[in-house]
C-alpha cells in the first residue's frame, strides 16, 4: 500500500489541504476537463479558418482578372523591419493554393495540435498522480546529483525529478508507455479504446514530421490494427480524418474520466456527470426523443382500461 504525502499542497490547486483520494480525483477531473476545452477552442479555430478560406475561394473565383498580385512579407530584415514582398499569381493558381489550405494544410495543423495536446494531457497526469504517489516512481529509480544542487529546495528538487521521469517516459514506445503508465494510474490504456486509435493518429503526426507523410515500419507498428495505409504509402490527411481524430480525443477524455474515477473517485466527476445526464435528458424530452409513438399510445391505451378493470 503506498503512503499518501498528507503534507505537501495539490499541484493543481495548491490548497494546504492534506491529500486524499477524492482531492487527487478531482485534480485529474479537472485536467481533463482542462484538456477538453483545449480541443473546443481548436475546433473552433480550425472551422473558422476552413469558413475564412472557403470564403476567400469564393472571392478570388469572382475576379475578372486572369492574374492577381499579392503583397506579403517575405521576413525580416537585419534591422528587425518587415521586408516587404510581391508575387503575381495565376487566378487557378491562387484558387489551388487556398483550396490546398483549407483542404490538406489545415487540417495537418489540427493534427499536430490534437497530439500535442494529448501529450501534454498524459504527462500533467502522470505528474499529479506521482506528486500525490511518489512511491509510484519505484524503489530502484534513481536521479542525477544535477536535480539536488540545482535546485534550492526539496520541492523543487521533487518537481525536477518529476519532470525528468515525464521526460524518459514521453520517449517510449507505445507498447512501453501504456505499461509503465499501467503501474501509475491503476488501468491498462491498452484496454481504452480511443487510446488504440490515438496511437494512430500520433503515428501519422510522427510520419508526417519525420517522413514527410509517408507511412514507414515504424507507423505500421504503432498503428497496429488502426494503420489507414501499409509502408511506402502517403497517409492522407483531410478535413474529414481530422474530425474523426478530434472526435476521438474529445472521446478518449471521456472514457479516461470513467477509469480514472473507479480508481481515484471524484466528487466533482459525479456532480458533473449527474449535471450533464439532467441536460441530456431534458434536450431529448424537449426534442421528443422520449416521447411515445402515436401507435404505442393506442396500442397501451386499452391494456391500461383493461388493467384499471380488473382493479375495480
Amino acid at each position: 500500500m503506498v503512503q499518501l504525502l498528507d503534507d505537501r499542497p495539490c499541484p493543481l490547486t495548491m490548497s494546504n489541504e492534506p491529500y486524499s483520494k477524492a482531492r487527487l480525483g478531482d485534480a485529474v477531473f479537472a485536467i481533463l476537463q482542462g484538456y477538453q476545452n483545449q480541443l473546443l477552442r481548436l475546433g473552433r479555430a480550425v472551422q473558422l479558418s476552413h469558413e475564412a478560406f472557403q470564403r476567400l475561394g469564393e472571392q478570388i473565383s469572382q475576379e475578372q482578372e486572369e492574374f492577381i498580385t499579392l503583397n506579403y512579407a517575405l521576413g525580416l530584415g537585419p534591422d528587425g523591419r518587415i521586408v516587404p514582398g510581391t508575387h503575381q499569381f495565376e487566378k487557378q493558381e491562387l484558387i489551388d493554393e487556398v483550396t490546398t489550405l483549407r483542404e490538406v494544410d489545415l487540417s495537418t495543423t489540427g493534427i499536430y495540435h490534437l497530439v500535442s495536446f494529448t501529450e501534454v494531457l498524459f504527462n500533467d497526469l502522470v505528474a499529479e498522480i506521482v506528486a500525490a504517489y511518489p512511491k509510484k516512481l519505484g524503489s530502484k529509480k534513481t536521479i542525477t546529483a544535477s536535480v539536488l544542487f540545482d535546485n534550492e529546495t526539496l520541492d523543487e528538487a521533487r518537481a525536477s525529478a518529476i519532470e525528468l521521469f515525464c521526460n524518459e517516459l514521453s520517449y517510449k514506445s507505445p507498447k512501453d508507455y501504456a505499461e509503465a503508465a499501467e503501474q501509475i494510474f491503476g488501468f491498462s490504456l491498452l484496454e481504452v479504446a480511443h487510446f488504440q486509435r490515438y496511437l494512430e493518429i500520433k503515428a501519422t503526426r510522427d510520419a508526417l514530421i519525420h517522413n514527410r507523410g509517408v507511412a514507414n515500419a515504424l507507423y505500421v507498428i504503432k498503428s497496429g490494427s488502426h494503420a489507414r495505409v501499409r509502408a511506402k504509402h502517403s497517409l492522407p490527411v483531410s478535413p474529414i480524418y481530422y474530425m474523426q481524430s478530434y472526435e476521438n480525443c474529445h472521446g478518449l477524455a471521456e472514457q479516461l474520466k470513467e477509469r480514472f474515477n473507479e480508481v481515484f473517485p471524484s466528487d466533482d466527476f459525479r456532480a458533473w456527470k449527474d449535471q450533464y445526464m439532467a441536460k441530456a435528458m431534458k434536450k431529448a424530452e424537449e426534442m421528443g426523443y422520449l416521447q411515445r409513438s402515436d401507435s404505442e399510445q393506442s396500442s397501451a391505451a386499452p391494456n391500461s382500461s383493461e388493467n384499471a378493470g380488473e382493479q375495480a
